[in-house]
């Protein structure tokens, strides 16, 4: 038997539910933000996908040996966990540099970039919502 550990990052998408963990196409488990599950397999090729919902990674094909253990990390999208910070820094700083009059532009432009980026990743960028990537090198 070979052993397949999956490991949850602790990234902001879905970060309030649990992601479903299909191997083969078959839902083999949940796991739960920054936490970790391990399935022993069958020696054999397989294909591994995470799913929310309707939101999903690609599909990851991989193979397991007898004795072997493989690794893989879900991530969320790319620069993710920057967003948040990146918006309330930049709000910070309009703060000071903008009169009081302005405030508003400020939000409103923040805003719909922040709906627009939400709207992406939920209709369009949904089939690659997660990533997941193997930890071996």
């Amino acid at each position: 038997m070979g052993t397949l550990i999956v490991i949850r990052s602790s990234d902001l998408p879905g970060f309030l539910e649990d992601i479903d963990i299909f191997l083969n196409e078959k839902k083999i488990g949940e796991i739960s933000r920054s936490k970790s599950k391990q399935f022993e397999l069958e020696p054999g090729d397989y294909t591994l996908q995470a799913k929310i919902n309707k939101r999903t990674s690609s599909v990851t094909q991989f193979s397991i040996k007898e004795n072997e253990t493989r690794t893989f990390k879900i991530f969320g999208f790319k620069f993710g966990n920057l967003l948040i910070p990146a918006i309330l820094l930049s709000s910070f700083v309009f703060h000071f540099i903008s009169d009081n009059d302005s405030y508003l532009k400020v939000f409103i432009v923040w805003m719909t970039f922040l709906i627009g980026i939400l709207l992406y990743r939920f209709i369009w960028g949904r089939a690659t919502f997660f990533r997941i990537k193997s930890t071996e090198k």
